[in-house]
C-alpha cells in the first residue's frame, strides 16, 4: 500500500528548557490503514499530533503528507493541505465553540473552504449529521443542551466535513461512559468503511486499539520505542515499556 503520512526523524524540544519533547520519530501510515499511537500521559502522542496537522512546527525533520512536505508549506499552502487532514479532541465540550450551534458546528469547515450558499450548506449538514446517527431536531441545538456521546458524534461530523484523506482522534472515547464508548468505536468503523479515510487513533487505552488498529506505534519519553502489527504487538510485545503497558491493562477474568 502507497504511504499516506510519513514522518521523517521529526524532533521538538520545549521552548524554554531546549529539553526534547521528542526525539527521532519515524512513522509511515499507510492509505486506508489504521494506525495505534499509544502511551502514557506527556509522552508526546498530542504534540506529534499537533506538528502533523501543522499547528507545530518541528525543530527539524519532515512530515510528509499524500506526497507533499508540510514543513515547507507557506501558511497559504497548508491550509489548503489541512482540509485534507481532520481531528477529533478527546473533550468536544472543550473543542467544540459552546456559542454555535450545531448547524453551524458541522458547517463551519465547508464554508471555509468552499462558495456554497444556506440551501445547499443545510442539505450537506443534514447528510453530514445523518451519516454519525443525529437527525436535524439536533441543527439548532447547541453542544452544552447534549450528551457527551451525541457531541462526540458532533465533533465527528464536522471532521468528515470536507471528506478528508486522514483523520486523527485523539482519546476519542476518554471522556465518555464505557456504554457510550462502544458506540462511538462502531461508529468510526463504519465511517471508515463507508468513507474510505486513513485514522491515526491517539490513546493509552490498548482495548481501544486492539478493537481498531491494523498497526500500533509505542510512543515512551518523546520516542517511538516499539511499532508493528497490531497483533504482533499486542500479543508479542519485545520493549519491556510495551510489556509493562499491556499487563497493566485490566481484563474481566
Amino acid at each position: 500500500m502507497t504511504d499516506l503520512l510519513q514522518i521523517n526523524n521529526v524532533n521538538k524540544s520545549f521552548l524554554v528548557t531546549g529539553s526534547l519533547l521528542l526525539r527521532g520519530i519515524n512513522i509511515r501510515i499507510a492509505a486506508g490503514e489504521v494506525a495505534g499511537l499509544v502511551g502514557e500521559s506527556g509522552s508526546g502522542k498530542t504534540t506529534l499530533a499537533r506538528i502533523v496537522m501543522g499547528m507545530e512546527q518541528p525543530d527539524d525533520g519532515h512530515v510528509i503528507f499524500d506526497g507533499s512536505d508540510l514543513t515547507g508549506l507557506t501558511k497559504a499552502q497548508l491550509r489548503t493541505r489541512r482540509r485534507d487532514i481532520a481531528m477529533v479532541y478527546q473533550n468536544p465540550f472543550v473543542s467544540l465553540n459552546p456559542r454555535f450551534s450545531v448547524f453551524d458546528l458541522v458547517g463551519e469547515p465547508i464554508t471555509a473552504h468552499e462558495k456554497t450558499n444556506r440551501t445547499i450548506l443545510q442539505t450537506k449538514v443534514s447528510a453530514l449529521l445523518n451519516d454519525v446517527g443525529l437527525d436535524d431536531s439536533y441543527l439548532d441545538r447547541r453542544i452544552g443542551q447534549m450528551s457527551g456521546g451525541q457531541a462526540q458524534r458532533v465533533a465527528i461530523a464536522r471532521a468528515l466535513a470536507l471528506r478528508p484523506k486522514l483523520i486523527i482522534l485523539d482519546e476519542p472515547t476518554s471522556a465518555l461512559d464505557v456504554s457510550v464508548q462502544a458506540q462511538i468505536l462502531n461508529l468510526l468503523t463504519d465511517l471508515r468503511a463507508q468513507e474510505g479515510f486513513t485514522m491515526l487513533i491517539i490513546t493509552h487505552n490498548l482495548d481501544v486499539v486492539r478493537h481498531m488498529a491494523d498497526r500500533v506505534m509505542v510512543m515512551s519519553a518523546g520516542e517511538i520505542i516499539e511499532q508493528g502489527d497490531a497483533e504482533t504487538i499486542l500479543t508479542a510485545p519485545k520493549h519491556p515499556y510495551t510489556q509493562a503497558l499491556i499487563a497493566a491493562t485490566p481484563t474481566l477474568d
